[in-house]
């Protein structure tokens, strides 16, 4: 068994020669594996191999083996299976590695199921002409670049396809539409699409969608073929137009302290030309301004071939020293705009009278937005940065967790001139030769961090509950890291509950202690203070009971501990089947104080399992 570990995970089917179930099933099976091609592997093992299709099979109480969906039976082993404890039963924690399938044999239910509990990528939604725009577009907010595939069979996204949406899950979001004749018009006026399979990809407000159309594209939707090119499709436009600095991509963009410019190390100094403001049509309006001005740099002339181009400008620009951006006024809210742009100048802002009109939430019945134009000027500090001692870096961890240096000055000018892209690529010119040419002062701050998008608050918001209030984003950070690095990591059954890609909460499974206990275990969850009272837990708690004594045959009995005062987590337990069976007294000390406790549990007899 030696060959079975590698990168990848395994589909393994236990078939029968002599079944004509099993034989059916053939076609079905090749289709899977072709659709799974490049994300998993995949095998067949005869049932004559006896020694070998007995650790898939499930055990009856006299421990002889048995399947107990029949054949073709399927099971899978993650890609983090290293050791023969995944396959072979010894009763211990190692076990859960084995995921077993007990849905219907269709090619699209397998496949979903491989990609969603094996590899965890998230699905892809259909929606409908009517959803569409406020489902999808409006919800996905302004920092998205959005991905619509339209297809003509309704069939799930392929696995490398879900791939991209979990890898690009900070630039894009992605949807799938099912193409109707009828509709056809409808999406010729909205995207330029003629039909199906395509793909539309939009970016910047007011720019025409990128479309893809063609036979092409079937394999991208749901086979293996062409995913290389469906990968450089989305990596050629997952940032917009005019990109939009965040918190996932200023250090990509070269607009960070931290040393980093896309011109290269080398670099001394470098610029980032920044337009913040709140999402509006005033911003829109400018943002259409500076891709202008962007694109006017390219080459030798504007857009009437009569100005030319300012060439301290077109040069940095063109030697990626010049970087164009925006920002979301409204995201970075209050003071956070002072994230750095880092100088002494934007460090004014938040405290002047009109700086409400650029950041911040709007305030009620004032409909002013004003974006601002702003340019910073990085500059390296060599002597700081040659003998800056390299530390060896063990792990991960280390590199997460070592504190983060600025090692580049920051000069901020703000631009108080008019709207026309020429006056404002001039302003750009002449700042840039006066920062290449004058001996300006260095200036190095630590500037806050930037706040992420909602949908950018993955890691903090599933942790809420280790966060303390009163601790900076960076403090946060290292707890959630340290959390992630010290529970979840080293726990050997812990699931994260999600709407959407929103972690709210987590639900996790305990095996009892030494050989003894292994019939018992202990379940715990918990979701963040705004998603109580919506069945969110419960719902949790259901799924993992209905499948838990499933997946492990040895398991007898479920329990769970709850404070007698916490009548919300009594009727979790309660609502998903569990049976009260008495109070602790004094059994827990909660936040201090030693408190009763009450028992819960559920057992596999009450789900008629034996």
């Amino acid at each position: 068994m030696s060959n079975i570990w590698n990168d990848k995970p395994w589909l393994i089917q236990i078939y029968s020669s002599g079944s004509s179930r099993c034989a059916q099933f053939t076609k079905s099976w090749k289709r899977i594996a072709s659709v799974l091609d490049g994300v998993a592997n995949t095998a067949a093992l005869e049932l004559g191999d006896y020694q070998l299709a007995a650790h898939f099979a499930e055990r009856k109480s006299s421990g002889q083996p048995y399947f107990k969906n029949g054949l073709p039976s399927l099971v899978a082993l993650p890609n983090g299976c290293r050791r023969t404890e995944c396959v072979m039963r010894e009763w211990d924690v190692k076990e859960y590695l084995l995921y077993k399938y007990h849905g219907d044999l269709s090619v699209d239910s397998v496949v979903d199921w491989v990609a969603t509990s094996v590899l965890g990528l998230p699905r892809i939604l259909y929606y409908s002409k009517e959803t569409l725009g406020q489902n999808f577009i409006a919800k996905s907010g302004p920092h998205k670049v959005k991905v619509i595939c339209f297809s003509k069979t309704g069939e799930r996204a392929a696995p490398f396809l879900r791939r991209a949406a979990k890898d690009y899950w900070a630039y894009a979001s992605f949807a799938f539409v099912l193409w109707k004749e009828e509709e056809s018009s409808v999406w010729w006026n909205a995207f330029q699409v003629e039909s199906a399979p395509s793909i539309v990809i939009l970016k910047d407000p007011g720019l025409e969608p990128v479309v893809h159309h063609g036979m092409l594209l079937l394999s991208v939707f749901f086979g293996p073929m062409n995913s290389s090119w469906f990968a450089s499709i989305i990596e050629q436009n997952k940032q917009f137009d005019l990109p939009q600095l965040r918190s996932t991509t200023s250090l990509e963009l070269g607009c960070d302290a931290k040393g980093y410019s896309r011109a290269g190390n080398d670099t001394a100094a470098w610029y980032c030309v920044v337009l913040a403001g709140r999402p509006s049509l005033k911003l829109n309006q400018m943002r259409n301004i500076m891709r202008n001005a962007q694109s006017m740099l390219v080459t030798d002339t504007d857009e009437s071939g009569k100005i030319p181009v300012p060439k301290a400008a077109a040069d940095a620009f063109n030697t990626k020293r010049l970087t164009f951006t925006w920002l979301d006024g409204e995201t970075q809210k209050e003071n956070s705009i002072m994230w750095g742009l880092g100088g002494e100048i934007l460090f004014l802002l938040p405290h002047s009278e009109d700086s409400y009109e650029t950041c911040g939430p709007r305030r009620y019945g004032d409909l002013t937005d004003t974006p601002r134009l702003f340019i910073i000027r990085y500059k390296r500090n060599a002597t700081e940065s040659a003998t800056k001692v390299e530390k060896k870096v063990k792990t991960i961890w280390d590199t997460l967790q070592e504190e983060d240096a600025n090692l580049a000055s920051q000069l901020v000018a703000r631009y108080n001139g008019s709207e026309d892209q020429s006056e404002i690529t001039q302003w750009i010119s002449q700042i840039i030769e006066d920062g290449d040419t004058r001996d300006l002062p260095y200036y190095r701050i630590t500037p806050p961090e930037l706040i992420p998008e909602q949908a950018d608050q993955m890691l903090l918001k599933g942790a809420e509950g280790i966060l303390s209030k009163g601790k900076g984003m960076k403090q946060s950070k290292e707890d959630v890291l340290n959390y992630i690095r010290d529970t979840i990591i080293p726990h050997p059954w812990y699931r994260v509950i999600c709407l959407g890609d929103l972690p709210v909460g987590s639900v996790s499974v305990r095996q009892g202690p030494g050989a003894a206990g292994r019939c018992r275990a202990s379940i715990g969850y918990g979701v963040a203070h705004e998603y109580w009272g919506r069945g969110i837990v419960t719902r949790a708690v259901e799924v993992v009971v209905s499948g838990i004594f499933e997946e492990r045959p040895h398991l007898r009995r479920l329990d769970g501990l709850v404070d007698v005062e916490n009548l919300g987590s009594q009727r979790v337990l309660e609502k998903a089947g569990f049976v009260r069976e008495g109070v602790l007294r004094k059994y827990m000390v909660v936040k201090g104080r030693t408190r009763d406790m009450i028992m819960y549990s559920v057992t596999r007899d009450d789900h008629g399992l034996f």
